[in-house]
């Protein structure tokens, strides 16, 4: 594994302008940034006919669907794609971006390194190969933790400081929220967020901050909490996450909040919801609406898409190994003619697993081939 402080050697706070996504630093305002519009969820009927501005292509931001963690694409109207977290392992983050038919992820941001939001990068490093990493910088003592930077070091990737700067993602600029610093305020205090700025259309996202970060934001950098049309749900909407000052600031009229069913820790708890309630926010919620898709455009209006199924596209692209012809195997990772041919002489298989029956394929081979999220045993 590459130690940590290797990584932030890498690259000073410079301007960058790389496949159309740029970064560049920019200093904090003294000023409070100004408020945007009512918030108005549409149906994409509301605007006016001839409306240049309503009629722009959409920012795209999609909370997968994680069970309890963190994931969100986001998609620019000239097709960039940042990930901000990658959910647990177990939620496949990487067969779900497949299944969205994602071609290619330019950055990643990792909020912090809990296993719920970092689990699933290491996969989705390794498939795309993204050119920029933005994380907390805070270290952690896990397995998982390892194995995210062994990936971003095979990857080649770049690991850029959390400092406050803007990106310009397509004609979207995305302001980092920086963390606190402090190691004794803990991982989920030491969260990298985010502020999207699309025309009068805004989104905050702040990872897992609780309430000793927030207080540090607010004190230090408060412009950063403008009135947005959409919030992420600090914390899987927890009675530590966000804090009524911040809520009071933002005053969104959507929160996306992501949870895992029946989860231990008892989310999302009352005290939270009743403080999005307090300022009318109408919560979006993973385990009850699934994957959440949000198109915004630059008028500030949006359209909410709950319930999308991703795991019915998932399986509607899977290459069944106990079906597909042998040129259709090829597509598999690790699998040429040759061994396509020894999958289809050796069916039928109960699970992905049983592939190592097929010469070729040893245990690394077809762990590769899970990760990758192409096949199924159906």
């Amino acid at each position: 594994m590459m130690p940590r402080s290797f990584f932030f050697s890498i690259l000073p706070a410079v301007a960058l302008l790389v496949f159309g996504l740029g970064c560049e630093a920019s200093a904090p305002s003294d000023e409070t940034a100004d408020a945007s519009p009512e918030p108005e969820v549409t149906n994409g009927d509301a605007a006016a006919p001839g409306d240049a501005a309503s009629s722009a292509a959409p920012l795209q931001i999609t909370m997968l669907d994680v069970g309890q963690g963190d994931a969100v694409l986001l998609q620019s109207p000239e097709g960039q794609t940042i990930l901000y977290d990658g959910g647990p392992r177990r939620a496949d983050v990487l067969s779900q971006l497949r299944a969205l038919e994602i071609e290619q992820i330019d950055m990643i941001i990792a909020s912090h390194p809990h296993e719920d939001h970092i689990g699933g990068l290491p996969a989705v490093i390794e498939a795309y190969q993204p050119r920029f990493i933005i994380d907390s910088g805070m270290a952690h003592t896990t397995r998982t933790y390892e194995r995210y930077l062994d990936a971003i070091e095979a990857a080649g990737s770049q690991l850029l400081d959390p400092d406050r700067q803007t990106i310009e993602f397509g004609p979207v600029d995305i302001e980092i929220v920086p963390p606190p610093n402090d190691e004794d305020l803990g991982l989920n205090d030491n969260s990298v967020g985010l502020l999207l700025t699309y025309g009068t259309f805004k989104a905050s996202f702040y990872g897992d901050a609780e309430h000793d970060q927030f207080a540090w934001l607010l004190a230090n950098h408060p412009d950063l909490f403008p009135d947005v049309q959409v919030h992420k749900a600090s914390h899987h909407a927890s009675r530590n996450g966000d804090v009524r000052e911040a809520i009071d600031q933002l005053r969104p009229q959507v929160v996306l909040a992501g949870i895992g069913a029946d989860n231990r820790y008892g989310h999302p708890h009352d005290e939270a919801m009743l403080l999005y309630d307090s300022v009318g926010a109408e919560v979006y919620r993973t385990d009850t609406h699934g994957t959440i898709r949000i198109s915004a455009r630059p008028d500030g209006t949006f359209d909410v898409e709950p319930t999308a199924d991703v795991d019915a596209l998932i399986a509607a692209r899977c290459i069944n190994i106990n079906a597909a012809a042998p040129d259709e195997l090829v597509r598999i990772t690790n699998v040429g003619p040759a061994t396509a041919q020894g999958i289809a002489d050796a069916r039928p298989f109960s699970r992905l697993d049983d592939l190592t029956r097929v010469d070729g394929l040893a245990e690394a081979s077809v762990q590769a081939i899970r990760d990758q999220g192409l096949a199924c045993a159906e």
